[in-house]
């Protein structure tokens, strides 16, 4: 049964990073050296390997007035092996608020595992709201997380 999303936006995550690495191992040292993680400040890492299906960046994205940018995490394995992710094209309503949106992949079997996102929205529950519109986007995962976020860094 899917988890629905917290009733209020989350303390972040700590640190996302979307990065070309040559492979796992590559990664584990960059979350290592990370100097949040380094200072002690995480619990765990996760890495994913991310394909990102709107071939932008965070810096390709105009941000729009008042807007408040969220960072949207859902995952873990499912009976589904979630479909539809790469077919789901988002609403106009989404699509225009979309940072960026990509699947994420088990490291390193390779298996479906989820989806992030990144949108930007009025307040938490708009950005709930313009989710909750796009079941084929996150549908099949089960653990689904929003956050507050910032562009380069943390709020």
């Amino acid at each position: 049964m899917d988890r629905p999303f917290p009733r209020t936006a989350r303390p972040g995550p700590g640190s996302l990073h979307v990065v070309d690495l040559a492979n796992a191992e590559v990664a584990q040292a960059f979350a290592r050296n990370d100097p949040y993680h380094q200072a002690g400040l995480f619990s765990e890492h996760l890495i994913w390997r991310f394909e990102n299906l709107l071939g932008r960046t965070m810096w390709d994205f105009t941000p729009r007035g008042d807007d408040l940018p969220f960072l949207v995490l859902a995952y873990g394995e499912s009976d589904s092996q979630l479909p539809g992710h790469q077919q789901a094209t988002p609403t106009p309503s989404l699509a225009s608020r979309l940072v960026v949106w990509g699947t994420l992949r088990s490291v390193p079997a390779q298996r479906p595992c989820g989806v992030a996102l990144a949108l930007v929205a009025p307040d938490v529950d708009v950005a709930r709201s313009l989710i909750a519109d796009e079941p084929a986007m996150l549908d099949g995962s089960p653990h689904k997380e929003i956050h507050a976020w910032e562009f380069g860094g943390r709020r």
